[in-house]
């Protein structure tokens, strides 16, 4: 009984979410341009509010305002200075210096704040008006401070009436005390009694006179404006630069969830990055030419030879088979394929190209780029290119089909050509993306190796992915990638004209720019607007594989 190993854990560390953001920046950049024109429609929509503030230095209503014991702050209540500043009745007093406001509307823009341990107030109102707003605020605390002193007059009033009463009061009892002595002998009884009742009247008599005193001398002002509305500063809301920095702060944090949501289904491989991360090896060339030519293009054939001095570094010694697979999307095997078997060739190591897929609008391309005489006669056979010493070239046979032949592209005569390869050579099979899973598996069982061919803007990190998987668990390691760019608007593959030589054009093309040293010819090249001298665009079709092509003829029944 066999058990499988569990998968182990992938944690996701900080340079995953950057990626993520950075391949989804357009996405992200998006969002954070809704919030801001969000923020700024709703700048747009909603009413400003003005808000005008008034300072005021509150007066501590005591007999005794100097006493060191206690501080004038703390003989003042926040919470009641507040509800006073906020009454009906300020707001009644404010609303007849402010024509047009009622004192409801008064009482709803008014609030009192006090600063903490002092006597300072500040008295704000709130308008859609910065006047309004301004004039409020002066009315508010001008009202504010006369009802403080309001207040205070009318308590200290009532209490200096009450204090004059009971003096009053005690002069008539004193009178009356006065008579008692002055008519009774010195020695008597009553006498001695009104003398002590006179004295407690008159210590009586003094406090009350002090108290009232006391009273009466009380500052009874409100408060004292410290700095007027007009001179300070007003607070508009909402606040532009502060509203604005929230949208775009809200739209980066919906475009980073948005990313995140978004990045799984947008499986396109754009650029460098994507792709190293997608299939974790190293970019073996990168080409500029859309669409390759047979021979490549000077600039392409360079990055080909350094992609072969990698390959052959990895496959230094023995018979190497490499398995190719075109996830360019271009409706058949890309011409990439001949050109690297080209440039291996070219390293004096011997090559055979294998491309079981190639139909016959392609092999024709190939017989005149390479001179290869590939005909029905000799189909399912090995042919060399007699314009390439050391490439060869295997042109696909009919399958046999049935219980004989195991697969339709990777049948008997490929695995053959694949195993009776010249010892020391290097074979190159390719597939595309579109052919059968099981060819594909095939074909990693019979390689030592993978390259895959990708295009930025057409491959996709799904089928690379399921591809890896299948190398991984066939044990085929992968040596890199080969990258097109690309693709823009449609054109059908280059067929070199007849009558130049392709790979001395090629060459004679690559050794010009490098000598004359033209920088705009040079440009032209890598941009893919210039192609190889001697060879011209021929109209595109999609061709059906010749192996297909002849399964299907074999294995249809005969008259």
């Amino acid at each position: 009984m066999s058990t499988t190993a569990p998968e182990p854990v992938v944690s996701l560390g900080l340079e995953h979410y950057l990626f993520v953001v950075r391949r989804q920046w357009r996405v992200v950049v998006a969002a954070v341009l809704v919030g801001v024109l969000g923020a700024v429609a709703y700048l747009a929509l909603v009413p400003r509010e003005y808000t005008a503030t008034t300072i005021v230095n509150l007066n501590v209503i005591t007999t005794d305002p100097f006493n060191p014991q206690r501080p004038a702050s703390g003989l003042l209540d926040d919470a009641t200075e507040a509800d006073i500043a906020q009454s009906q009745v300020v707001a009644r007093i404010a609303a007849e210096a402010v024509p047009g406001k009622t004192p409801t509307e008064i009482r709803r823009g008014a609030s009192v704040q006090l600063t903490a341990e002092t006597t300072i107030a500040r008295v704000s109102f709130t308008a859609n008006d910065p006047d309004e707003a301004v004039e409020g605020a002066q009315a508010v605390s001008a009202a504010y401070l006369q009802f403080r002193s309001q207040q205070a007059q009318e308590r200290i009033g009532v209490t200096v009436a009450n204090l004059t009463g009971r003096v009053d009061t005690l002069n008539e009892r004193l009178s009356e005390v006065n008579g008692v002595i002055a008519g009774n002998p010195d020695d008597s009884a009553a006498t001695t009694q009104a003398t002590t009742e006179r004295q407690q009247i008159l210590i009586e008599l003094e406090d009350l006179v002090s108290d009232r005193n006391a009273l009466q001398s009380v500052d009874t002002t409100g408060g004292a404006i410290l700095t007027a509305a007009e001179e300070n500063d007003l607070e508009t809301a909402p606040n532009e630069l502060l509203t604005v920095a929230t949208g775009a702060a809200l739209g980066l944090v919906l475009g980073i969830i948005l990313a995140f949501l978004i990045n799984p289904f947008v499986t396109r491989l754009r650029n460098r990055k994507e792709i190293i991360r997608a299939t974790g090896k190293p970019i073996l060339a990168r080409l500029r030419s859309a669409s390759p030519t047979i021979p490549a293009s000077a600039v392409d054939a360079e990055a080909l030879r350094v992609a072969r001095e990698r390959i052959l570094a990895e496959t230094r010694s023995g018979t190497a088979r490499i398995l190719v697979f075109d996830a360019t999307h271009g409706g058949e095997v890309s011409a990439v394929v001949m050109d690297l078997g080209v440039v291996t060739a070219q390293s004096q190591r011997q090559t055979l190209v294998i491309a079981p897929e190639v139909g016959d609008a392609q092999l024709d391309v190939w017989r005149q780029a390479l001179d290869v005489d590939g005909t029905a006669a000799t189909s399912g056979k090995i042919v060399a290119a007699e314009r390439v010493p050391g490439l060869s070239v295997y042109i696909a046979g009919a399958a046999v089909g049935g219980v004989v032949d195991s697969d339709l592209l990777v049948g008997r005569d490929v695995r053959r050509a694949l195993h009776e390869a010249t010892a020391g050579s290097i074979c190159f099979i390719a597939l595309t993306a579109e052919a059968n899973p099981a060819s594909l598996l095939a074909a990693l069982r019979e390689s030592d190796a993978a390259i895959i061919l990708l295009r930025t803007g057409s491959s996709r990190i799904t089928e690379v992915r399921d591809f890896l998987q299948e190398a991984q668990n066939l044990e085929t390691p992968l040596l890199g990638s080969i990258v097109l760019p690309k693709l823009r608007g449609k054109s059908g593959p280059l067929v070199p004209a007849a009558s130049e030589t392709p790979l001395a054009a090629a060459e004679q093309s690559y050794t010009t720019i490098s000598e004359d040293g033209d920088d705009d010819d040079l440009d032209d090249v890598m941009s893919g607007e210039v192609s190889a001298p001697g060879v011209r665009k021929a109209p595109r079709r999609r061709s059906t594989p010749r192996r297909a092509v002849d399964a299907a003829s074999a294995s249809s029944p005969q008259e």
